[in-house]
């Protein structure tokens, strides 16, 4: 499932979901977030939020209940006040960088 966000047909922001399981989480279906990206000049404007908010009202429609993601260690802030929890020690993605596992329950 891919979701963006436009301003005068102007794609500023995506994101993508996938039904893809975690082993820190083995119980029930999940969805991965992957790929969000918000426009430079539409950045700290809450775009964003708009993103995965949305993205977690369709899942939950959908009856999902857990959504995760790689967050890099510049978004663990971000993700945290969205109420997502850290679940796996800091680990690297070669070539991107340093992340956390977070997970954030749907129901």
């Amino acid at each position: 499932m891919h979701i963006g966000a436009f301003v005068d047909s102007k794609c500023i922001g995506i994101l993508s979901l996938f039904e893809t399981n975690t082993d820190e989480l083995p119980e029930t279906k999940h969805y991965q977030l992957r790929g969000m990206a918000v426009d430079l000049d539409y950045r700290g404007k809450g775009i964003g939020k708009q993103l995965v908010n949305f993205s977690e009202h369709e899942l939950k429609t959908l009856e999902i209940p857990v959504l995760w993601c790689n967050a890099r260690i510049s978004a663990k802030d971000f993700y945290s006040k969205l109420g997502f929890k850290v679940i796996s020690k800091e680990f690297m993605i070669p070539d991107v960088g340093p992340h956390y596992k977070m997970s954030k329950s749907l129901t």
